[in-house]
Protein backbone atom coordinates (compact mmCIF):
# COMPACT_ATOMS: atom_id res chain seq x y z
CA UNK A 1 0.00 0.00 0.00
CA UNK A 2 2.37 2.46 1.19
CA UNK A 3 4.61 2.01 -2.33
CA UNK A 4 1.44 2.56 -4.29
CA UNK A 5 0.89 5.67 -2.92
CA UNK A 6 4.43 6.58 -2.75
CA UNK A 7 4.28 6.03 -6.57
CA UNK A 8 0.68 7.84 -7.67
CA UNK A 9 2.47 10.95 -5.97
CA UNK A 10 5.01 11.10 -8.46
CA UNK A 11 3.03 9.79 -11.57
CA UNK A 12 4.76 11.82 -14.58
CA UNK A 13 1.66 13.12 -16.31
CA UNK A 14 1.43 11.44 -20.14
CA UNK A 15 -1.07 12.27 -23.23
CA UNK A 16 -3.51 9.20 -23.96
CA UNK A 17 -2.90 9.48 -27.51
CA UNK A 18 -4.27 5.78 -28.23
CA UNK A 19 -7.11 3.83 -28.93
CA UNK A 20 -7.84 0.65 -27.44
CA UNK A 21 -8.81 -2.31 -29.10
CA UNK A 22 -11.01 -5.19 -28.16
CA UNK A 23 -8.47 -7.71 -29.34
CA UNK A 24 -5.58 -8.02 -27.44
CA UNK A 25 -1.87 -7.93 -28.47
CA UNK A 26 1.58 -9.70 -27.67
CA UNK A 27 4.99 -9.18 -28.11
CA UNK A 28 7.37 -12.46 -27.86
CA UNK A 29 10.32 -12.90 -27.68
CA UNK A 30 12.05 -16.51 -28.93
CA UNK A 31 9.37 -17.57 -30.96
CA UNK A 32 11.21 -20.02 -33.66
CA UNK A 33 11.22 -22.70 -31.05
CA UNK A 34 10.48 -23.99 -27.31
CA UNK A 35 8.28 -21.95 -24.98
CA UNK A 36 8.06 -18.97 -27.16
CA UNK A 37 6.90 -21.14 -30.23
CA UNK A 38 4.10 -22.96 -27.93
CA UNK A 39 3.30 -19.36 -26.85
CA UNK A 40 2.87 -18.01 -30.22
CA UNK A 41 1.32 -20.59 -31.38
CA UNK A 42 -1.70 -20.57 -28.41
CA UNK A 43 -2.13 -16.93 -28.63
CA UNK A 44 -2.93 -16.92 -32.20
CA UNK A 45 -5.25 -19.45 -32.18
CA UNK A 46 -7.10 -17.48 -28.95
CA UNK A 47 -7.14 -14.72 -31.45
CA UNK A 48 -4.87 -12.45 -30.14
CA UNK A 49 -2.64 -9.66 -32.39
CA UNK A 50 0.53 -10.96 -32.06
CA UNK A 51 4.32 -10.00 -33.03
CA UNK A 52 6.40 -13.29 -33.10
CA UNK A 53 10.33 -12.33 -33.04
CA UNK A 54 13.47 -14.74 -33.01
CA UNK A 55 16.80 -14.17 -33.81
CA UNK A 56 16.41 -17.21 -35.81
CA UNK A 57 13.96 -15.32 -38.69
CA UNK A 58 14.08 -18.02 -41.08
CA UNK A 59 13.22 -20.71 -38.73
CA UNK A 60 10.40 -18.36 -37.28
CA UNK A 61 8.96 -17.76 -40.75
CA UNK A 62 9.56 -21.63 -41.86
CA UNK A 63 6.71 -22.72 -38.74
CA UNK A 64 4.86 -19.93 -39.15
CA UNK A 65 4.35 -21.11 -42.46
CA UNK A 66 3.48 -25.12 -41.57
CA UNK A 67 0.67 -23.39 -39.01
CA UNK A 68 -0.91 -20.80 -41.40
CA UNK A 69 -0.71 -17.88 -39.38
CA UNK A 70 -3.13 -15.08 -41.17
CA UNK A 71 -1.26 -12.03 -41.87
CA UNK A 72 -3.75 -9.57 -40.58
CA UNK A 73 -3.32 -10.80 -37.22
CA UNK A 74 0.59 -11.70 -37.17
CA UNK A 75 3.64 -10.33 -37.96
CA UNK A 76 7.15 -11.81 -37.92
CA UNK A 77 10.36 -9.97 -37.68
CA UNK A 78 13.59 -11.12 -36.59
CA UNK A 79 14.91 -9.51 -33.14
CA UNK A 80 18.29 -9.62 -31.38
CA UNK A 81 17.25 -9.01 -27.61
CA UNK A 82 20.99 -7.14 -27.00
CA UNK A 83 20.06 -4.82 -29.61
CA UNK A 84 18.14 -1.60 -28.17
CA UNK A 85 17.30 0.25 -30.86
CA UNK A 86 16.00 -2.98 -32.82
CA UNK A 87 13.60 -3.18 -29.76
CA UNK A 88 12.45 0.35 -30.28
CA UNK A 89 11.61 -0.99 -33.85
CA UNK A 90 9.73 -3.41 -32.63
CA UNK A 91 7.76 -1.55 -30.37
CA UNK A 92 6.88 1.07 -32.86
CA UNK A 93 5.83 -1.80 -35.24
CA UNK A 94 3.57 -3.14 -33.14
CA UNK A 95 2.14 0.56 -31.81
CA UNK A 96 1.89 1.61 -35.53
CA UNK A 97 -0.21 -1.56 -36.37
CA UNK A 98 -2.56 -2.20 -33.34
CA UNK A 99 -2.00 1.37 -31.55
CA UNK A 100 -1.55 -0.98 -28.24
CA UNK A 101 0.46 -3.50 -26.85
CA UNK A 102 -1.04 -5.75 -23.80
CA UNK A 103 1.67 -7.57 -22.88
CA UNK A 104 5.27 -8.29 -23.71
CA UNK A 105 6.96 -11.57 -23.49
CA UNK A 106 10.39 -12.05 -22.87
CA UNK A 107 11.35 -15.80 -23.47
CA UNK A 108 14.57 -15.45 -25.57
CA UNK A 109 17.07 -16.84 -23.92
CA UNK A 110 20.41 -19.27 -23.77
CA UNK A 111 22.11 -21.74 -21.81
CA UNK A 112 25.54 -23.41 -21.78
CA UNK A 113 27.10 -25.43 -19.34
CA UNK A 114 30.42 -24.90 -18.14
CA UNK A 115 32.69 -24.93 -15.27
CA UNK A 116 33.38 -21.34 -14.45
CA UNK A 117 37.22 -21.69 -14.67
CA UNK A 118 36.61 -22.77 -18.37
CA UNK A 119 34.64 -19.66 -19.79
CA UNK A 120 36.06 -17.14 -21.63
CA UNK A 121 34.62 -13.06 -21.55
CA UNK A 122 32.88 -14.16 -25.01
CA UNK A 123 31.08 -16.97 -22.66
CA UNK A 124 30.51 -14.22 -20.05
CA UNK A 125 28.83 -11.30 -22.00
CA UNK A 126 26.65 -13.76 -24.16
CA UNK A 127 24.99 -15.29 -21.03
CA UNK A 128 24.38 -11.19 -19.57
CA UNK A 129 23.60 -10.09 -22.92
CA UNK A 130 20.97 -12.28 -24.19
CA UNK A 131 19.46 -13.41 -20.70
CA UNK A 132 20.18 -10.54 -18.59
CA UNK A 133 20.04 -7.47 -20.74
CA UNK A 134 17.77 -8.57 -23.62
CA UNK A 135 15.12 -9.13 -20.76
CA UNK A 136 15.78 -5.41 -19.44
CA UNK A 137 15.66 -3.37 -22.70
CA UNK A 138 12.06 -5.36 -23.88
CA UNK A 139 10.83 -4.70 -20.23
CA UNK A 140 12.54 -1.04 -20.77
CA UNK A 141 11.27 -0.26 -24.34
CA UNK A 142 7.53 -1.80 -23.47
CA UNK A 143 7.60 0.40 -20.20
CA UNK A 144 8.28 3.42 -22.31
CA UNK A 145 4.72 2.86 -23.98
CA UNK A 146 2.69 1.07 -21.42
CA UNK A 147 3.10 4.27 -19.77
CA UNK A 148 1.44 5.92 -21.95
CA UNK A 149 -1.49 3.55 -22.22
CA UNK A 150 -1.82 3.24 -18.65
CA UNK A 151 -2.04 -0.52 -18.88
CA UNK A 152 0.24 -3.44 -19.58
CA UNK A 153 2.17 -6.70 -18.58
CA UNK A 154 5.53 -7.77 -19.00
CA UNK A 155 6.26 -11.56 -18.51
CA UNK A 156 9.93 -12.31 -17.73
CA UNK A 157 11.52 -15.72 -17.94
CA UNK A 158 13.11 -16.85 -14.92
CA UNK A 159 13.75 -20.26 -13.89
CA UNK A 160 14.34 -22.22 -11.13
CA UNK A 161 18.32 -22.08 -11.64
CA UNK A 162 16.95 -18.42 -10.46
CA UNK A 163 16.52 -19.87 -6.92
CA UNK A 164 19.22 -22.75 -6.68
CA UNK A 165 22.55 -22.40 -6.93
CA UNK A 166 23.57 -25.16 -9.75
CA UNK A 167 27.00 -26.60 -10.20
CA UNK A 168 28.51 -26.46 -13.97
CA UNK A 169 25.46 -23.74 -14.82
CA UNK A 170 26.93 -20.67 -12.88
CA UNK A 171 26.51 -18.32 -15.85
CA UNK A 172 23.00 -19.56 -16.78
CA UNK A 173 22.55 -19.67 -12.62
CA UNK A 174 23.75 -15.94 -12.28
CA UNK A 175 21.70 -14.48 -15.42
CA UNK A 176 18.32 -16.15 -13.92
CA UNK A 177 18.89 -14.81 -10.52
CA UNK A 178 19.68 -11.18 -12.01
CA UNK A 179 16.24 -11.80 -14.57
CA UNK A 180 14.31 -13.09 -11.37
CA UNK A 181 15.93 -9.60 -8.99
CA UNK A 182 15.38 -7.30 -11.54
CA UNK A 183 11.89 -8.45 -12.66
CA UNK A 184 10.39 -8.65 -8.91
CA UNK A 185 11.41 -5.21 -7.88
CA UNK A 186 10.14 -3.33 -11.11
CA UNK A 187 7.11 -5.19 -10.89
CA UNK A 188 6.55 -2.94 -7.43
CA UNK A 189 7.71 0.10 -9.65
CA UNK A 190 5.34 -0.47 -12.21
CA UNK A 191 2.21 -1.44 -10.49
CA UNK A 192 1.33 2.13 -9.66
CA UNK A 193 1.21 2.97 -13.10
CA UNK A 194 -1.10 0.13 -14.12
CA UNK A 195 1.72 -2.20 -15.57
CA UNK A 196 2.20 -5.38 -13.69
CA UNK A 197 5.42 -7.44 -14.28
CA UNK A 198 5.26 -11.62 -13.60
CA UNK A 199 8.02 -13.70 -13.54
CA UNK A 200 7.88 -17.40 -14.43
CA UNK A 201 10.40 -20.03 -12.94
CA UNK A 202 9.72 -23.36 -14.77
CA UNK A 203 11.70 -26.13 -13.77
CA UNK A 204 14.16 -27.43 -16.44
CA UNK A 205 12.14 -27.89 -19.92
CA UNK A 206 12.48 -30.42 -22.74
CA UNK A 207 13.53 -27.70 -25.49
CA UNK A 208 16.66 -27.59 -27.87
CA UNK A 209 18.44 -25.28 -25.52
CA UNK A 210 18.40 -27.79 -22.97
CA UNK A 211 18.79 -31.40 -25.42
CA UNK A 212 21.89 -29.16 -27.04
CA UNK A 213 23.93 -30.01 -23.63
CA UNK A 214 23.32 -33.89 -23.75
CA UNK A 215 27.03 -33.49 -24.72
CA UNK A 216 28.01 -31.65 -22.00
CA UNK A 217 29.04 -33.62 -18.84
CA UNK A 218 29.41 -29.99 -16.95
CA UNK A 219 25.44 -29.68 -17.60
CA UNK A 220 24.80 -32.77 -16.44
CA UNK A 221 22.39 -31.66 -13.12
CA UNK A 222 19.83 -30.55 -15.91
CA UNK A 223 18.81 -34.09 -16.22
CA UNK A 224 18.42 -34.62 -12.94
CA UNK A 225 14.53 -35.92 -12.97
CA UNK A 226 13.27 -38.79 -14.94
CA UNK A 227 10.25 -36.64 -16.42
CA UNK A 228 10.76 -33.11 -17.97
CA UNK A 229 8.13 -30.37 -18.45
CA UNK A 230 7.38 -29.65 -22.18
CA UNK A 231 6.86 -26.50 -23.81
CA UNK A 232 3.27 -27.27 -24.62
CA UNK A 233 2.65 -27.33 -20.64
CA UNK A 234 4.53 -24.16 -19.64
CA UNK A 235 3.35 -22.36 -22.55
CA UNK A 236 -0.11 -23.49 -21.23
CA UNK A 237 0.54 -22.04 -17.70
CA UNK A 238 1.53 -18.79 -19.32
CA UNK A 239 -1.89 -18.21 -21.62
CA UNK A 240 -3.70 -19.75 -19.19
CA UNK A 241 -3.13 -18.49 -15.25
CA UNK A 242 -0.60 -16.20 -16.01
CA UNK A 243 -2.17 -13.85 -18.23
CA UNK A 244 -5.84 -13.80 -16.64
CA UNK A 245 -4.52 -13.70 -13.46
CA UNK A 246 -1.36 -11.51 -13.51
CA UNK A 247 0.28 -13.32 -10.64
CA UNK A 248 3.90 -11.90 -9.43
CA UNK A 249 6.02 -14.92 -9.74
CA UNK A 250 4.52 -18.25 -10.85
CA UNK A 251 6.93 -21.50 -10.09
CA UNK A 252 6.02 -24.35 -12.78
CA UNK A 253 5.99 -27.03 -10.88
CA UNK A 254 4.67 -25.00 -8.14
CA UNK A 255 6.41 -27.82 -5.77
CA UNK A 256 10.03 -27.65 -7.91
CA UNK A 257 9.85 -23.61 -6.54
CA UNK A 258 9.25 -24.61 -3.10
CA UNK A 259 12.30 -26.99 -3.06
CA UNK A 260 14.12 -24.13 -4.55
CA UNK A 261 13.31 -21.76 -2.29
CA UNK A 262 14.95 -24.13 0.57
CA UNK A 263 17.92 -24.91 -1.45
CA UNK A 264 18.45 -20.66 -0.86
CA UNK A 265 17.64 -20.55 2.41
CA UNK A 266 20.31 -23.17 2.92
CA UNK A 267 23.00 -22.93 0.00
CA UNK A 268 25.42 -25.56 1.99
CA UNK A 269 22.67 -28.48 2.22
CA UNK A 270 21.37 -27.88 -1.39
CA UNK A 271 24.86 -28.08 -2.75
CA UNK A 272 25.67 -31.59 -1.02
CA UNK A 273 22.11 -32.79 -2.09
CA UNK A 274 22.71 -31.89 -5.87
CA UNK A 275 25.78 -33.31 -5.59
CA UNK A 276 24.37 -36.69 -3.97
CA UNK A 277 22.21 -36.95 -7.17
CA UNK A 278 24.53 -35.88 -9.81
CA UNK A 279 25.72 -39.96 -10.32
CA UNK A 280 21.78 -40.25 -11.15
CA UNK A 281 21.55 -37.11 -13.28
CA UNK A 282 24.66 -38.51 -15.39
CA UNK A 283 23.11 -41.47 -15.99
CA UNK A 284 19.68 -39.76 -17.25
CA UNK A 285 21.77 -37.41 -19.59
CA UNK A 286 23.59 -40.52 -21.11
CA UNK A 287 20.27 -42.09 -21.33
CA UNK A 288 18.31 -39.33 -23.31
CA UNK A 289 21.75 -39.28 -25.43
CA UNK A 290 21.36 -42.45 -26.65
CA UNK A 291 18.00 -41.91 -27.36
CA UNK A 292 19.04 -38.92 -29.98
CA UNK A 293 21.26 -41.21 -31.56
CA UNK A 294 21.51 -40.02 -35.32
CA UNK A 295 19.37 -37.11 -34.43
CA UNK A 296 20.02 -33.23 -34.42
CA UNK A 297 20.08 -32.40 -31.06
CA UNK A 298 19.36 -29.24 -32.05
CA UNK A 299 15.89 -30.21 -33.49
CA UNK A 300 15.33 -33.89 -32.22
CA UNK A 301 12.79 -35.00 -29.85
CA UNK A 302 13.42 -37.95 -27.08
CA UNK A 303 10.82 -40.62 -26.13
CA UNK A 304 10.13 -39.25 -22.76
CA UNK A 305 7.10 -39.19 -20.85
CA UNK A 306 6.75 -35.17 -20.46
CA UNK A 307 5.04 -33.86 -17.09
CA UNK A 308 1.59 -31.49 -17.24
CA UNK A 309 1.49 -28.88 -14.70
CA UNK A 310 -1.11 -26.91 -13.17
CA UNK A 311 -1.29 -24.06 -11.34
CA UNK A 312 -2.20 -24.87 -7.41
CA UNK A 313 -5.96 -23.05 -6.82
Amino acid sequence: MLVALLGQANLPKIKKDYQVNEQQVAIITGCASGIGREVARILVEKGWMVLATDINEAGLKAYAQTQNWPDERVLLRKLDVRDQSQWQEIIKLAVDQWQQIDVVLNIAGVLEGHYFYEVNSAEIERHLDINVKGVIYGSQAATEFMLRQRFGHIVNIASIAGLLPTKGLSLYVASKFAVRGFSLSIAQELRPFGIQVTTVCPDVVQTPMVTSQLDRPQSSLLFYQTKMLIPEHVAEVITGKVLQNKPLEVFIPWTSGLTAKFGTLMPGLAGRFLAAINLFARSQQKKMRHQYSGLNLESGKPDLKPEKVELPG
